[in-house]
């Protein structure tokens, strides 16, 4: 097989989590690989700065970190030049893009306007807030399509892709999580004693700022009245995640613990033993239900993301103040846990079978698909 250059877009650690298994297939087999990690952060809330691990020391990183008081049309406008010129400049001839991030969305369109093959990772994926648009925008720019599960495969047919450019794949984070002995010392390592529950929402960004204070504040209040303690990670930062962090003040001093971010591995450590996982994260409707860990899910950001499936495990708030009643019965029960097999190898069995030489070159021009 030709080893293609290969270009790979990250924006934080809980997207990186989703891309490294691709990176470390490609790795493994010799492909030339070349990174770009964006990212928005300030000195305050350096949530979103990441590094290049040093698992792989062969492929080539470029970091391009802008300041958070950036509007969002200018950081995609000033991204989708470096994308650009970071493309050109390492003679990629193959892009991977990964979720509804405005990096993403910038990725997609150097890619397309460079006339480079575009593939779209977790496409199919239902998301909130403008993250949608931003999902089916990359869609649409895109050449090749790996979807989590079969229902993601029919909506990107929805939006007229042709049905021998999308392969379902499975969800590559979750080969991410650690066997049950690392599990413990993660438990050890942040001091962590049950009951626990971990908050992780993040701004709505439909409301004003004013509105996205009080819906956060009115869930803090609430989550101050339980007998448990919380592992807060930060949001990620969309309009509004200010005010976020803002109400995160009132919680109690006893009862909170604050994280920028955690690497995946631990996260999902951390999240296999909660009584629950409390926000409006996508993470409550991929990683939580895998885990039987369940979701209390707040607000409208995820609305759309169960609807058409069936997630038992998930709990649905329309706003924060039915938080607490939702999650008092959880602290008593009986934990519903699983303890997932690793499946790498059943992964690099199903991108040994996608990645050909005929995946990596597509028609670059597009068309609707009409079935017959």
């Amino acid at each position: 097989m030709k080893k293609f250059r290969l270009a790979f877009i990250t924006s934080c650690r809980s997207d990186w989590a989703k891309i490294r298994p691709y990176v470390a297939f490609f790795v493994q087999r010799e492909y030339p690989v070349f990174i770009f990690s964006a990212a928005k952060q300030t000195e305050k809330s350096p949530k979103n700065a990441f590094t290049a691990p040093d698992e792989f020391p062969r492929v080539s990183w470029q970091q391009d970190i802008a300041d958070a008081s950036l509007s969002q049309t200018e950081y995609v406008a000033r991204l989708t030049g470096k994308i650009g010129r970071f493309l050109e400049e390492n003679r990629v001839e193959f892009l991977f893009v990964h979720g509804d991030r405005p990096e993403a969305l910038a990725a997609a369109a150097a890619g397309a306007l460079s006339n480079i093959p575009v593939c779209q990772i977790e496409a199919g994926d239902v998301s909130g807030n403008i993250d949608e648009s931003i999902r089916h925008a990359i869609t649409k720019l895109s050449h090749r399509f790996l979807a989590d599960d079969e229902e993601a495969q029919k909506l990107v047919l929805q939006l007229g892709e042709d049905p021998r450019s999308v392969f379902v794949t499975g969800a590559s984070a979750i080969t991410l999580l650690p066997p049950e002995d690392v599990r413990q010392a993660v438990l050890k390592k942040y001091n962590c004693r049950t009951p626990y529950a971990m908050v992780l929402y993040h701004p709505e960004t439909r409301f004003s700022p004013a509105e996205q204070y009080d819906r956060a504040r009115i869930l803090v209040e609430e989550l101050n009245k339980i007998p448990l303690s919380y592992l807060v990670i930060s949001p990620n930062q969309d309009r509004g995640y200010e005010e976020v962090l803002r109400a995160y003040k009132l919680f109690s001093p006893e009862k909170a613990r604050f994280f920028p971010s955690l690497p995946c591995e631990e996260y999902l450590s951390l999240l296999s033993y909660a009584v629950c996982l409390v926000g409006n994260s996508s993470s409550g409707f991929k990683d939580a239900p895998f885990l039987g860990t369940i979701t209390v899910n707040v607000g409208e950001r995820q609305y759309d993301r169960g609807r058409g499936r069936n997630f038992s495990s998930v709990l649905q708030a329309p706003t924060g103040k039915e938080t607490a009643r939702l999650i008092r019965p959880l602290i008593q029960s009986e934990p519903r846990r699983r303890t997932p097999e690793q499946n790498t190898h059943a992964l690099t069995a199903v991108f040994e079978r996608i990645f050909t030489d005929d995946f990596f070159q597509p028609p670059l021009q597009k068309h609707f698909y009409f079935p017959d």
